[in-house]
C-alpha cells in the first residue's frame, strides 16, 4: 500500500516522494480497526524505485514499485503544477510524454516479438535524441495498428519549447492548459495502443521494471534477512487501473482526487 503524497496549505515546500507504509503495522492496525491512523514513511523517489526502510517501531521492508518512468515523471509534474511551480511542472511533464513514447516503443516491439534485451541495446543508439525516439514511434504505432498515431498539436510544441529552450516563465492557466493536453495524449494513446491495438505486454514490461528493482534491491541487502513487497503507487496515470469506467479518468476527476489526497494524508514518521 503505497502512494506518492505531498502537501496542499502547508509549510511545506513541493517534494516528490513515495510515502510507504510498514505492512507488520498495516496489519495491526486492521486488526484494531484503526484504518484511519496509517504512519506513512517518507522516501526519496529513485531512477530505479526500490527501497529499504525501517518503520519507527523497528520493522525492517525491501519495496519495489511497479510504475513506468513516465507516470512517475507526470506524477512530478501534476504536483509541481499545484504548488505553483510553473516552468518546471512544463519541464517535467514534457519528459514523461518522452518516456511514454519509450514505453510505447517497448510495448510495440514486445508484440512483435523482439525479445527485450534487444530493444534495449537498440534503444540505447537514440536514447540522447528525442527525435529520434518520436520518429520511432510514429511509424512502429503505424506498423502495429495500420494508423498514425494522435500527435502533439504544433501550438503545444511550439509553447513547450518556448518554455524549455527560450526560458518563458508561464502563467498558470498555460500551464493547466498544457497539462490537460498532455494527460489527454498520454491516456488516448496508451488507451489505443493497449485497448484498439490489443496489445497484453504491459505485463511484460512491468516484470521487466521490477527485475530492475529486484537486483537494485538484492545489492542494497546482500546477505541480510530483509522481507520485500511489490507495491503499486495510485499516480495520476496509472497503468493498474481498469479502464471500464471512462468517467474515472477524465482531467478534471484525477486532479479533485490528487488534490483530495493531499489534503487527507499526512506522514507521520519519517525514514
Amino acid at each position: 500500500m503505497s502512494f506518492a503524497n505531498i502537501f496542499v496549505g502547508s509549510n511545506k515546500e513541493f517534494k516528490m516522494k513515495i510515502y510507504q507504509t510498514c505492512n507488520d503495522c498495516f496489519q495491526e492496525r486492521l486488526k484494531k480497526d484503526e484504518h484511519s491512523s496509517i504512519e506513512w514513511i517518507e522516501l526519496d523517489v529513485q531512477d530505479v524505485q526500490a527501497y529499504i526502510f525501517e518503520c519507527p517501531n523497528g520493522h525492517e521492508w525491501g519495496v519495489n514499485v511497479q510504475e513506468f518512468k513516465y507516470e512517475t515523471l507526470f506524477q512530478s509534474g501534476t504536483n509541481a503544477f499545484i504548488d505553483g511551480y510553473y516552468a518546471e511542472s512544463i519541464l517535467t511533464i514534457t519528459a514523461a510524454i518522452e518516456r511514454f513514447h519509450q514505453f510505447a516503443i517497448e510495448l510495440i516491439c514486445l508484440k512483435q516479438g523482439v525479445q527485450y534485451v534487444d530493444i534495449q541495446t537498440t534503444f540505447k543508439h537514440v536514447s540522447n535524441q528525442s527525435e529520434r525516439q518520436l520518429g520511432a514511434y510514429y511509424f512502429l504505432h503505424l506498423i502495429d495498428l495500420k494508423k498514425e498515431p494522435n500527435k502533439m498539436s504544433n501550438s503545444m510544441v511550439t509553447f513547450r519549447n518556448e518554455v524549455i529552450h527560450k526560458g518563458y516563465l508561464p502563467s498558470k492557466q498555460e500551464t493547466e492548459k498544457y497539462l490537460k493536453y498532455a494527460y489527454e495524449y498520454i491516456f488516448q494513446n496508451y488507451r489505443t495502443l493497449t485497448s484498439e491495438g490489443k496489445c497484453n505486454k504491459v505485463g511484460e514490461l512491468i516484470l521487466e521494471v521490477l527485475k530492475k528493482g529486484n537486483e537494485k534491491l538484492q545489492n542494497l541487502i546482500g546477505t541480510e534477512e530483509v522481507r520485500i513487497w511489490t507495491a503499486s503507487n495510485a499516480t495520476f496515470l496509472n497503468h493498474a487501473q481498469s479502464l471500464d469506467n471512462l468517467d474515472d479518468f477524465t482531467f478534471e476527476k484525477k486532479m479533485e482526487n490528487l488534490i483530495w489526497w493531499r489534503n487527507t494524508n499526512t506522514v507521520a514518521n519519517n525514514a
